[in-house]
């Protein structure tokens, strides 16, 4: 038997056993470690009031930079300025909280940092009020057909009436219950200077807010503060009113002629 013809074979599967792990460990020393993550700070401002336009202290409000499950928090500080930091890439979603406040959100902060530039200015610096602590006791109406108008006369809780300033904002909507985030329209904020307070709409008022004339309408009203802190979600196409009083006793409903 020829011994050479033997180890043959035998030679050969080492010689390719030994050429796969050569390459196997050039191509691990050539493939370059996975590059870090490029993160930056998301930089800006606040300015904070009471329930009018008081100056309150702007430190202490927690900026929320949100995008998917990760989140990353910074503080305002004296000025109000925040630094949220180390934060990647992506579009954020902003929240604004502090005690007393209702929360204001920002949307599409474009975050895209890089070596040269490692932060992004949050250009919008809101103006931030407290949660009103107006409440209503009484809501009534009063049609006017002949005049094509609706007056309506507003009385508050005797607990709001030590402030110096209320403001309210109306709700309407075409029947059911009157909902400050799914109401048909609302109106600008209303500074009451009377208690009771008087205030008319007219047709031309209503048909200016999306109604028709002979339409059955639902009103309420609600306290609110000067700086209502309100923002639109475009992705359920509705307005929010964080600082709204949600203590509201009746809603009214009439006809606008």
């Amino acid at each position: 038997m020829n011994r050479k013809n033997l180890l043959y074979p035998f030679v050969s599967v080492l010689f390719i056993a030994a050429v796969m792990t050569s390459c196997s460990e050039d191509d691990s020393e050539s493939t370059p470690p996975p590059t870090p993550a490029i993160t930056g700070s998301i930089e800006g401002a606040v300015a904070l009031y009471d329930q009018g336009m008081e100056e309150e202290p702007n430190d202490g409000m927690s900026v929320t930079a949100i995008f998917g499950s990760s989140e990353y928090t910074g503080q305002t500080d004296a000025n109000g300025d925040y630094m949220i930091e180390d934060v990647p890439a992506g579009i954020y979603r902003l929240e604004f909280e502090k005690t007393g406040y209702g929360t204001f959100k920002l949307f599409d902060i474009d975050h895209n940092p890089s070596e040269s530039t490692g932060s992004t200015i949050v250009a919008e610096t809101p103006a931030l009020g407290q949660i009103s602590t107006t409440t209503i006791d009484s809501l009534m109406v009063e049609p006017d057909s002949l005049n094509q108008q609706v007056g309506f006369t507003i009385i508050l809780d005797s607990l709001s009436t030590g402030e110096t300033s209320h403001y309210v904002r109306f709700f309407f909507q075409r029947g059911g219950v009157v909902n400050p985030i799914t109401a048909d329209a609302f109106t600008d904020l209303i500074l009451t200077d009377s208690d009771p307070f008087e205030i008319t709409f007219t047709r031309a008022n209503f048909e200016s807010m999306g109604f028709e004339p002979g339409e059955t309408i639902r009103g309420q009203v609600y306290g609110d503060s000067f700086y209502s802190n309100s923002y639109f979600q475009e992705n359920v196409d509705a307005w929010f009113f964080p600082n709204v009083n949600h203590i509201s006793q009746n809603s009214v409903e009439f006809k606008v002629y």
